[in-house]
């Protein structure tokens, strides 16, 4: 997660999903993966609820994972309009998992 904020350079976090200006970021993790900061949080939810099995958690697991789901979707429509060559590099890139997703 820190290095693709590294990579991502001085944009600001924000809530909305609208890219930020400043060019489409293919460095860093981003070469391997389109949403790397998503990949992390996933990790870091599906590692506990993995380590403290129950209904909540995993539960909690879905929920996240699907509302994320919908948020890259948005995003994605959204940088597409912002930046046509994002078909091109997500073509080439997976979204959550290199080489599988």
């Amino acid at each position: 997660m820190i290095w693709a904020r590294v990579a991502f350079g001085r944009r600001s976090f924000h809530a909305s999903a609208e890219p930020t200006d400043g060019g489409l970021v293919t460095t860093g993790p981003y070469r391997f993966i389109r949403h790397p900061i998503y990949a992390a949080l996933l990790l870091f939810l599906a590692a506990g609820a993995l380590s403290h099995v129950d209904l909540v958690s995993v539960l909690l697991l879905l929920v996240v994972g699907a509302g994320m789901a919908v948020r890259i979707a948005a995003e994605e429509r959204l940088i597409i309009e912002s930046y046509p060559e994002y078909t091109e590099y997500a073509a080439r890139t997976k979204r959550l998992i290199p080489f599988v997703y």
